[in-house]
């Protein structure tokens, strides 16, 4: 009776399939006299230079080497890898194809999404176990587990890849030079999302970021984060709220989605708080406020409120 496994072997052999099995080695160990086996390429190139200069049977009986593995060194000097001469069927030809796509379309997959991923796309029959799958990525070159960054959706996209690289490579932004930093108050918002925890390691190759969307999708369940800060006043003495030491720091905590409305009501918290507790010295008579393009930041709800504040001007349009 024939091995399954063998007859498989021959089929996907005779298809292209079977990875091949002379693969040079990564690690050959130059003292073969120590117990294991082979010969050091730095023995190996002496004793061909030898057979060069005279026979190959003077140096076979100067170095102590068959004759055999001389004509065989000059052919293939590098050592392969000794593979028991058994072919590997699994993961091997479109299966390791599909694999590779998968953790470069996927690369927070876990082991059963990419068997799931092979077999959905035409790939062969069903592995048995996880570790099939986690010892072919340990096998292959190049593929390594690092921790993975998280960004939206939006951050891929051609035109903020540019803009962000026009940020860090240009200049500041009209409306800020000139001004001192204690006058200037950022404010900015964050979504957190209660729906899904993301896994923060991933598979990609060895020279690339491994970067992935986050679950940034609107009207799920989170909670959001406006804030509010400054870099604080060199003139006040450390102690003193409003410092370097101590700068001051506004923010809410809200389940409601930052629209005009959520915002401009924590706008109006903000510069009644400058306005009933000001800093001493007359710092707070000139203040700058500065926030990002969204557009619940520009509508009329939240812009016309600030003319009655004559001691604040609003910088709108700077983008962090």
């Amino acid at each position: 009776m024939k091995d399954p496994t063998t007859e498989q072997a021959h089929q996907r052999s005779r298809l292209g399939f079977t990875r091949e099995t002379n693969i040079l080695r990564t690690k050959h160990s130059p003292k073969p006299t120590s117990g294991s086996r082979g010969v050091s390429l730095e023995i190996r190139n002496d004793v061909l230079q030898y057979a060069n200069q005279f026979t190959v049977a003077a140096a076979s009986r100067k170095f102590n080497v068959n004759a055999s593995s001389i004509y065989r060194w000059i052919i293939r000097m590098d050592p392969l890898q000794m593979s028991g001469n058994k072919s590997r069927v699994i993961l091997t030809g479109l299966d390791q194809f599909l694999l590779i796509m998968c953790i470069y379309l996927h690369p927070r997959s876990k082991a059963d999404q990419q068997a799931a991923f092979i077999l959905a796309n035409g790939g062969g029959e069903a592995y048995s176990s996880r570790q099939d799958i986690c010892r072919r990525l340990k096998e292959l070159v190049g593929v390594t587990r690092k921790v993975c960054s998280l960004e939206s959706f939006q951050a891929f996209t051609p035109r903020n890849l540019l803009r962000a690289r026009l940020f860090f490579t240009e200049g500041p932004r009209i409306g800020v030079r000139g001004i001192p930093r204690f006058k200037l108050t950022d404010t900015d918002e964050a979504k957190f999302s209660l729906v899904k925890i993301e896994s923060k390691r991933g598979v990609s190759f060895s020279t690339q970021r491994l970067r992935d969307a986050g679950f940034y999708k609107k009207g799920a369940s989170s909670v959001n984060l406006i804030m509010t800060v400054e870099p604080g006043n060199p003139m006040i003495p450390d102690h003193q709220i409003g410092s370097l030491m101590n700068p001051r720091k506004w923010w809410k905590i809200t389940v409601e989605n930052t629209n005009q409305y959520v915002f401009s009501e924590y706008v109006d918290y903000v510069l009644s708080d400058i306005e009933n507790n000001p800093l001493p010295g007359g710092f707070d008579r000139l203040r700058y406020l500065m926030w990002d393009n969204l557009s619940a930041h520009l509508t009329p709800l939240v812009t016309l409120p600030l003319l009655s504040f004559a001691t604040l001007h609003l910088i709108s349009g700077l983008c962090h």
